[in-house]
């Protein structure tokens, strides 16, 4: 049980880094967004809705980007994260169609 939850904390930190959203508010839920458009996890979806209104508008379309990136990116969960680190980020973002956010750096303070 330790091994499988250390095994999904340093999968959800090596996922802020392929996607790009940083470890900050909006990045987290730009990261629930991405990967709920894999796992359809209800609470992920739950906690990005309720957050929603309390956002500006420039976070909120950051938040659906994540999202739209998510569904186009190959799944995730199954990936061989230690074969994948010595490997260039660019190379890697593009073997798992993960494209590089647009609106979260714009979105932020």
């Amino acid at each position: 049980m330790e091994l499988y939850r250390e095994r999904m904390r340093d999968a959800h930190d090596l996922t802020h880094v392929l996607t790009g959203y940083g470890r900050d508010g909006l990045g987290e839920l730009c990261l629930l967004a991405f990967m709920h458009a894999h796992n359809r996890n209800p609470a992920a979806a739950l906690i990005v809705l309720m957050s929603l209104n309390r956002m500006p508008r420039p976070a909120r379309r950051a938040v659906f980007e994540a999202w739209r990136n998510g569904r186009k990116a190959r799944w995730l969960q199954d990936q061989d994260f230690e074969a994948l680190l010595p490997r260039p980020l660019d190379e890697v973002r593009r073997e798992l169609q993960i494209a590089t956010p647009s609106l979260y750096p714009m979105a932020m303070p």
